[in-house]
């Protein structure tokens, strides 16, 4: 929601977790956002996270509809 953007809701948040990640012993964070959404991109490059993989994702009728056709 854009009314929330830019107000440092979402560092505060971060700074909180990572309290409660150090004190948990985590040593490794995974995010996820929608590919394109370049709020998210900008805000989690900032706090040094980058992109490592791509998840893709379909629905199973989709898929069994293309390989018929591919396969016609």
């Amino acid at each position: 929601m854009k009314q929330f953007r830019r107000k440092g809701i979402g560092r505060r948040l971060m700074k909180g977790l990572v309290e409660f990640f150090n004190s948990n012993k985590a040593e490794h964070l995974t995010v996820r956002y929608i590919i394109g959404n370049k709020e998210a991109e900008g805000f989690w490059r900032k706090l040094g996270f980058e992109s490592i993989i791509t998840t893709s994702a379909t629905y199973l009728k989709e898929l069994d509809f293309k390989l018929k056709v591919m396969t016609s």
